[in-house]
């Protein structure tokens, strides 16, 4: 039985001469610790282009995860997979408690209103010092950020493909000003 692969990151550059990748995840820098120690042992594949590549080493290293791949072994093989998405299996990656979700796990979630009207879509998750703010592009390409409020996200449905909000007066479509 095979597990789901969700997006884990980008990979953005090499590093040194014996192919290790930099790979930008895809959660919030402030997270990147607690995931590594929780990583350690777990991670033993990534997946690219859907290619399994076995996972020698992952450490931190200035805001980016260095990853050695076995198959990997010299710079220019490491430089040929820049820009490219590193997927891994939902399993490998650490329980998170009831109601909480990882932030890939929720973007490109459809973003709609309490009676099913869409809003968008949702595209960016910012971790601000009280609480987060979605990013959601509108139907007609516009921007719209929400504060992640009890008053405002009322459902989070990873199931369901979706995002139930109830926007705040003056955020709607037609008051967004964008």
């Amino acid at each position: 039985m095979s597990s789901r692969k969700v997006a884990f990151g980008k990979i953005v550059g090499a590093h040194g001469v014996k192919g290790e990748l930099k790979v930008l995840p895809y959660i919030e820098k402030d997270e990147m610790d607690g995931l590594l120690s929780n990583l350690q042992g777990l991670l033993n594949e990534f997946y690219i282009d859907g290619i399994p590549y076995e996972v020698k080493g992952i450490k931190r290293h200035k805001g980016v995860f260095l990853v050695k791949l076995r198959q990997i072994r010299r710079r220019d093989e490491a430089e040929a997979l820049v820009g490219k998405e590193v997927f891994v299996e939902r399993r490998a990656l650490p329980t998170l408690p009831e109601g909480e979700y990882y932030a890939f796990e929720l973007i490109g979630l459809s973003v709609v209103t309490e009676d099913g009207s869409p809003v968008g879509r949702l595209i960016h998750i910012f971790s601000t010092g009280s609480n987060d703010v979605y990013e959601v592009e509108t139907p007609e390409g516009k921007e719209l950020l929400l504060p992640a409020i009890e008053d405002v996200i009322l459902s989070i449905e990873p199931e369901n493909g979706r995002v139930v909000v109830r926007l705040p007066e003056g955020l709607g479509p037609e008051g967004s000003g964008k």
